[in-house]
């Protein structure tokens, strides 16, 4: 069998970088090998490419919720780090978080934002409404 040169790990590792699946990295490879010769041969590439795509994505998504520059980033960093749901059927959030501190951190979150907000519209930058904002203070969820 033939081993994989650096052109080949360099356009594996690139193509992973950018989303790309492995079974389309391995046609957009030309099929060099078989698909199991290939997932052996290139694990390291396409485990690298997929770590350095969630991290940029993740870097993008955070730029944009602590900017305050998307309600959607926010909402999404919301429900990823803070345990937050989809909305249920109703159309409410799902306060029903045993054990999680569901009530705290939608309190923390809500207080933040209205720093972010009134800050920016001080003229402030998210990341200066947030540096200069300090500790959250919980305030009571509307509803």
């Amino acid at each position: 069998m033939i081993e994989p040169d650096s052109v080949q790990r360099e356009a594996v590792l690139r193509l992973a970088a950018r989303g790309v699946a492995p079974d389309l990295v391995h046609v957009l490879l030309g099929k060099p090998y078989n698909m199991k010769q290939f997932l052996r041969l290139f694990r390291a590439e396409l485990g690298e490419g997929a770590a350095l795509a969630d991290a940029a994505v993740t870097e993008s998504l955070f730029e944009l919720a602590s900017a305050g520059k998307s309600v959607q980033a926010s909402l999404a960093w919301a429900r990823q780090r803070l345990g937050w749901s989809v909305s249920d059927d109703t159309g409410q959030q799902n306060a029903n978080k045993s054990g999680s501190g569901y009530g705290e951190a939608l309190a923390a979150f809500q207080t933040l934002m209205e720093q972010l907000a009134s800050a920016k519209a001080g003229g402030a930058s998210g990341a200066d409404a947030v540096a200069g904002a300090g500790a959250a203070q919980p305030v009571a969820p509307a509803g």
